[in-house]
């Protein structure tokens, strides 16, 4: 997106949304663009094939038209939560596996957490950082220098810290053993940089530092997934650490990585209009 859009985009949700009629007519305005223009429609369909082989394409369709549901509410949500980041706190309701984080800070304990493109992502980095947990975003820095500034300005607005892809592995491993969280995206296709985990029972390249991270540091492995369950109005599940098997390193970042996308399998099937199906996951 053209960096002068996206800036006048990003204006104007934090200008004129909130909780409300505001919010309303703004996901409704953000709907008919989505359902008229239909970006990347034909790679979710085809990811869903894949991935439901067993339903029919009129289901396939409407979780398409689910998910630009989806989208334009959280854009409204976003833009609403720019304004007040603290709103965070009341939107998101966390279920009982955060006792565990809570566990981790009170004993000083990093942990790599596992999270997707699904739920309204941004709104579950922004509770975790309103929280005030320990927390750092591992994310791709975008090739257009404006673009990068928008969308980190974006995330410094809501607390949402964040470190680049190339920052030193040594760097990061560091502030686990410290006792902060680093959480990293897991569903980006990885092609030559990943390794094939099934997902969805199908062979997905795909990135191996969270797990790499976890055995080095010796931290554990959580995954951490939201939905909406209404307009602002989120459910945010933390499961249990994942466990890994294998007896070298190859084979037990394999198997924690497997664990991870089983994880995230499970969530997106109970919530499939939530995932982000317009990205290509598969080859």
């Amino acid at each position: 997106m053209n960096p002068k859009v996206l800036a006048a985009l990003f204006g104007g949700l934090r200008s004129f949304s909130a909780p409300g009629w505001r919010a309303n007519a703004l996901a409704w305005s953000l709907r008919q663009i989505l359902h008229h223009a239909k970006p990347r429609r034909g790679v979710a369909l085809e990811n869903l094939r894949r991935a439901f082989p067993e339903k029919n394409e009129a289901w396939r369709v409407a979780v398409v038209e689910g998910v630009y549901d989806h989208l334009a509410w959280s854009l409204a949500e976003y833009g609403a939560l720019l304004r007040h980041p603290d709103q965070a706190l009341a939107w998101c309701v966390p279920d009982e596996g955060v006792a565990v984080l809570d566990q981790f800070v009170a004993e000083g304990r990093g942990a790599v957490l596992c999270a997707a493109h699904c739920g309204n992502w941004e709104l579950l980095g922004a509770w975790f950082a309103r929280r005030g947990y320990p927390i750092a975003a591992i994310v791709r820095r975008h090739d257009e220098p404006l673009m990068e500034e928008l969308i980190e300005g974006a995330r410094n607005v809501v607390g949402i810290s964040t470190l680049g892809k190339q920052e030193p592995m040594r760097r990061v491993v560091r502030r686990l053993q410290e006792g902060h969280f680093i959480a990293v995206l897991i569903d980006q296709r990885a092609d030559n940089e990943g390794i094939p985990v099934p997902f969805f029972n199908v062979p997905a390249t795909t990135f191996p530092g969270a797990a790499a991270l976890s055995r080095l540091a010796r931290v554990p492995l959580v995954p951490v997934f939201s939905f909406r369950e209404k307009p602002f109005q989120h459910k945010i599940h933390v499961g249990a650490p994942l466990v890994g098997t294998g007896a070298g390193r190859e084979e037990e970042i394999f198997s924690l990585m497997a664990a991870a996308n089983l994880a995230l399998e499970r969530h997106v099937r109970d919530h499939p209009s939530q995932w982000l199906w317009l990205h290509r996951r598969w080859p």
